[in-house]
Formats: structure tokens, sequence, C-alpha cells
């Protein structure tokens, strides 16, 4: 893959892409907010596998994880969903772009900004957008990681150690209210999320299918948990985000 820099916030962003060719598709993904980024296994898998699919790939990492400059302890949605701007404004520019094949995909965290931007009033035209167990609750996921002992003692201290974030990301989060601009978004969406996740509920994804202002596909993988990670699950999963995003610029 080729590496390249932006610049989101004052801060030095990284990114890379891998190309199938001069005229293919592009999916733009949004990783979660662990600290690793781009650089933990699935966003290294992704594009070889959406290469096989005849599928262009970028991925990049959010301001203060992977290669990203920045203190992930305030990554809040905001600033997330400003980095994916910022990402989308800079690539536009390369000649082997073409907005009218022009993807997204989101995980978790990234779901969460994915939906927010494209709820939001600043989102470039998109034909679609994959979503793997995409979180709209900020507050409720991590109630369910951590209990309410453990949010409590996250407020009092305004840190969390378990998350390796500040409290100002569950108040920039309860802030957006996306549940209740979901109608905003008019592209297609794709949802996979697993009937055993443990991280983000999956009556989230229920709510984006209900609540979207587009066509929402979503398909609920029974026993999965939030990473995949049992028997072929990760695989299934890839083939059916790359499957449908073919056919989504197949019916443009």
């Amino acid at each position: 893959m080729t590496s390249f820099e932006f610049t989101s916030l004052g801060e030095h962003c990284h990114g890379r892409y891998r190309q199938a060719s001069e005229s293919s598709p592009v999916v733009v993904m949004a990783t979660g907010g662990s600290k690793n980024g781009s650089l933990s296994q699935s966003w290294t898998n992704f594009p070889v596998v959406f290469e096989t699919y005849g599928l262009s790939s970028i991925v990049f990492d959010f301001a203060g994880q992977g290669e990203s400059e920045g203190d992930r302890r305030s990554l809040t949605l905001t600033k997330g969903v400003q980095n994916l701007s910022d990402v989308l404004e800079h690539i536009s520019h390369w000649d082997w772009i073409n907005s009218d094949k022009l993807a997204l995909m989101g995980s978790s965290f990234g779901g969460n900004v994915v939906l927010d931007y494209l709820a939001s009033e600043q989102a470039m035209r998109i034909c679609g957008a994959s979503l793997k167990s995409p979180c709209i609750d900020l507050r409720e996921s991590y109630l369910q990681e951590l209990g309410s002992e453990g949010m409590r003692a996250w407020q009092q201290n305004g840190f969390s150690a378990a998350t390796g974030l500040g409290w100002e990301v569950i108040e920039d989060a309860d802030a957006s209210d996306l549940a209740n601009r979901l109608h905003r978004i008019t592209a297609p969406l794709l949802i996979t999320h697993g009937t055993a996740d443990e991280s983000v509920p999956i009556a989230q994804s229920r709510k984006i299918r209900d609540r979207a202002g587009g066509k929402v596909d979503l398909l609920e993988m029974k026993g999965t948990n939030h990473h995949y990670s049992d028997r072929n699950d990760w695989d299934r999963m890839a083939a059916i985000h790359a499957t449908w995003i073919k056919k989504l610029f197949c019916a443009t």
C-alpha cells in the first residue's frame, strides 16, 4: 500500500491507499476507535479483499491513532468527523478519484463517524456506506463494557485508563444527538452486526435501520462477537461488504 499524509485541525494525519485499477470505485475506510487504528489486522486485510473485487481502498488514522499525530484522549466524535471530512477533501484532488464512484466504510467508532458525517450539512455526495457493527450511542456502548461503576469513575476522574479517553468524548457524543438525525441520511447503507456483540449493542444497528432516510440492509450475524473473531466470521463479513459495495457501483 502507498502512504500519504493530510492535515486536519492542525495535526498531521496518516493514511494508505491500494489501487485496484485507475478507474476502479474507491472505498474510504474509517477504523474503530482503538489506539492502533489502521495498523490493526482488519485494516491491513480489508484492502486485499476489496482488491479481489475490483475495488480500490483508502484507510486513514484518526488523530492520536496509529501513525497520526494528536492526543487520542481527546478523540471526540466531532473531531473524528472533521478528520473524515478533511481526508475526503484531500483525496478529492487526486486525479484517479471519481466522486461518482466513492463509498464509505466505517467500523464501530468509525461507523459512528461515517453516520454523523452523512447526517451533517457538510457531507459530500457518497454512493453508499457499509458499516461494520456501527455505534450511534457511545455512552451506551461504554456502559455495556465498563458497567455503571466504571462509567461513574470515568466521569469523576475525567479520564478512563480502560478506554484511554477523556470524559469529553462521552459529552461530545451525547451532544451530537445522532439518533435523532439519522433521517437525514439518504445514501444506501449496509450494516453487519453480531448478535453476540459485547461492545456495541445490536439494538443500535436496528435503530439505524428503522430511522435512516434511505434504504438500509441489515444483516444480523448469529452468535458473532464485536471482533468477528470466531469460526470464519471475519471472512464472511468481509465478503458481504465487498460484494455489496461492488453491486452498489454496478447499480449506479
